[in-house]
């Protein structure tokens, strides 16, 4: 089969994982001798432009619907879908699992993989080639006869990571925003997050798949060393960034990690990670392997309001602990902000810049918040009052 992978790029804050998720799956399928290919898609794309990337005609075109894109995807399929060459059109990705009738809705999509879609495109893909009967693969959905909507259930998480194929990375190396002259190698290393954001898609993935498995979990250490090495024996890599949710912490299996890597074989590197996993241990681990820089979700200066919306108890104090531990090791902090809360009012956002300013991290990485369908605050900023005021959901305004 001949395969598309498209992506529309809406600068979301996650698009390297997404680039690297679909390299995941780009490998599994030429590992399965399919013609695979993968691009990149910009609101100004037509269907032609988007496919005439792609140096063949694809029988099948996967769309990845991460938690931003919907509406330029929606646009952009539809535009594939008027081309006169006839194909599958496949949508994956959060936003497939956490609003699935919204994508079947739309008319456009033949079929529709929610949860992870390693296993479950691998087999799809396979029965269209063969002509066989898709009717009973876990994780997909599609319409069948008489608009019958075929909801097959899900299958268990991946529980072992390294039974996966390493990505391809033509997506990350392609990549339009990449900076000049600084070639940067980017690193998945897990799967899932352990906190339960009120902003974030990942606690609705986490319960769409309760009693499926582990929801967090992490490729061992030898694994993620060997295609470091491997990959930094090809190319001369200027820094390395690790783009997971939430870098993996355990003292471990960052022990592991340390014991596979010579001191120096690795150029600067980065993560994202939870400000109350890093004490000093931690952090000695991380510089002892070539951490360089670190980057924290801060999103508001008030603590009673970061506490709701992240559902977490990090305090300034921690986070000032923090980062003189952090200076200690020789380690940079970037602070990441959102800006434009719904629940924000003026006293809330100057409480912010007041913090910002007298906290001197290294940098700040400002985004204006977009809510997310079906997230606590994405319900409440779509005009769902009550959402706020639930148990569940403790947004309300400090």
């Amino acid at each position: 089969m001949r395969i598309a992978f498209v992506y529309c790029d809406v600068d979301s804050p996650s698009r390297y994982l997404r680039m690297l998720e679909i390299g995941v799956l780009q490998r599994m399928l030429e590992e399965a001798h399919h013609e695979v290919a993968s691009v990149l898609a910009g609101w100004f794309d037509t269907g032609d432009s988007c496919l005439a990337r792609v140096s063949f005609l694809p029988n099948v075109t996967v769309l990845f619907l991460d938690e931003f894109n919907w509406q330029a995807t929606k646009e952009v399929a539809q535009k594939i879908r008027s081309l006169p060459h006839r194909q599958t059109l496949i949508a994956v990705g959060p936003y497939a699992t956490i609003a699935p009738d919204t994508v079947l809705k739309s008319g456009i999509f033949d079929f529709l993989l929610v949860g992870e879609p390693d296993v479950a495109l691998l087999e799809l893909v396979t029965q269209l080639e063969r002509k066989g009967d898709v009717s009973q693969i876990r994780n997909v959905w599609f319409r069948a006869a008489q608009d019958k909507v075929v909801r097959n259930p899900l299958r268990p998480l991946v529980d072992n990571l390294d039974s996966l194929p390493l990505p391809d990375r033509t997506l990350a190396e392609n990549d339009w925003n990449a900076l000049p002259d600084v070639s940067t190698l980017y690193m998945l290393v897990s799967r899932g997050c352990k906190y339960s954001c009120t902003f974030c898609y990942v606690p609705l993935l986490k319960n769409s798949y309760e009693g499926k498995g582990e929801y967090c979990r992490t490729r061992s250490p030898s694994h993620v060393a060997g295609e470091l090495l491997e990959e930094l024996r090809q190319k001369d890599y200027k820094r390395v960034c690790f783009v997971d949710e939430i870098f993996p912490l355990s003292k471990t299996w960052l022990r592991g990690f340390a014991q596979h890597l010579r001191k120096g074989a690795l150029p600067p590197w980065e993560a994202n990670v939870a400000v109350e996993q890093c004490d000093s241990e931690v952090l000695s681990l991380l510089a002892e392997v070539g951490c360089k820089r670190l980057h924290i979700g801060v999103e508001t200066g008030n603590e009673t309001f970061r506490k709701r919306l992240a559902n977490r108890n990090v305090n300034s104090e921690k986070i000032l602990a923090f980062l003189d531990l952090a200076r200690e090791h020789e380690i940079s902090v970037i602070a990441h902000v959102m800006i434009g809360l719904p629940l924000e009012n003026a006293e809330l956002a100057e409480e912010t810049l007041f913090f910002l300013k007298n906290t001197n991290f290294d940098g700040i990485e400002y985004r204006l918040f977009h809510p997310i369908e079906k997230t606590p605050l994405g319900t409440y900023a779509a005009g769902k009052e009550e959402a706020a005021n639930s148990s569940a959901c403790h947004v309300k305004p400090p």
